[in-house]
């Protein structure tokens, strides 16, 4: 066929050669965070039936409402680390494949920021230098790139009541947990506590008059107490009552009953941790 032919016929039928494209995406694109929760970024380059051999990106953030926590190429098939960095608003990625190029939607990194503002909307967009590398020619086919906007709300506060207090020896004490999510909804809490053995003896724990109605864990002795309720099939918000603990006054002195590492407070929305403050308790045995 001439080429006269060839141009003829193309302008008939059309040419159906395409130009290979890919897509930046990240996921989720919104949602509500508490303060002091996490929030999983996964950033994910589509180049349909198109080989790739290499993703690049700058991302921005707002530094009034996320801290840059960490970013990785766990579980994504780019597996080269070319630059992994990220802090001041700006986190800078360059990831390739080490046993060949890949197609489709895949995933290419997992970056991690810390909620530090109790309001605000935080919009985080990828910038200008982002490429996604065509195996065959080395071109970079970036068409479209979408970022994400999630919304800061105020964490949660686990409180024991009374904070103080004067109890005789072989008196109850009764400590009662509350928690305070504000106007977000929640359905689970987990606190640790520890007490002096020399002043307290563990009674029990029990979640009668608390909207988290099923008591997954209860636990204590030896210094220390664990347990875990749940609103399963609801949620509750603002201050309620989570969890009562009874101890036995025994010797005297002062008894400080504290929370340690491991707590959170769910929010029932997407199952995020928002706990962001503690207050424990100082009881005077006499």
């Amino acid at each position: 066929m001439s080429i006269a032919a060839r141009k003829l016929q193309r302008a008939k039928h059309g040419n159906t050669s395409s130009t290979p494209s890919a897509n930046l995406y990240v996921t989720p694109t919104s949602g509500s965070y508490g303060y002091g929760a996490t929030v999983t970024v996964q950033v994910y380059e589509d180049s349909g039936s198109t080989p790739v051999n290499g993703v690049q990106f700058d991302m921005t953030y707002p530094t009034s409402e996320l801290q840059y926590v960490s970013s990785s190429n766990s579980g994504s098939p780019f597996t080269a680390t070319l630059q992994n960095t990220g802090g001041s608003g700006t986190v800078n990625i360059a990831y390739g494949t080490l046993s060949g190029p890949v197609s489709g939607a895949q995933l290419v990194a997992t970056i991690l920021f810390k909620v530090v503002a109790s309001t605000g909307t935080a919009a985080v967009a990828f910038g200008n230098n982002c490429f996604v590398t065509e195996a065959a020619t080395s071109n970079n086919i970036v068409s479209g790139k979408t970022g994400a906007s999630y919304t800061c709300v105020p964490g949660a506060a686990l409180t024991l009541t009374p904070a103080s207090g004067s109890y005789s020896n072989g008196a109850t004490v009764t400590a009662s947990l509350y928690v305070d999510s504000g106007t977000t909804p929640i359905n689970g809490v987990e606190a640790y506590l520890t007490y002096p053995t020399g002043q307290l003896q563990f009674g029990s724990i029990s979640n009668s008059g608390s909207p988290f109605t099923t008591l997954i864990q209860q636990s204590g002795g030896g210094g220390n107490v664990h347990l875990a309720v749940g609103a399963l099939g609801g949620s509750a918000s603002g201050s309620q009552l989570a969890a009562t603990i009874t101890f036995t006054a025994v010797g005297t002195g002062s008894a400080n009953v504290a929370f340690t590492s491991g707590g959170l407070v769910t929010q029932e929305s997407n199952g995020n941790d928002i706990l962001s403050n503690t207050t424990g308790a100082t009881y005077t045995i006499t």
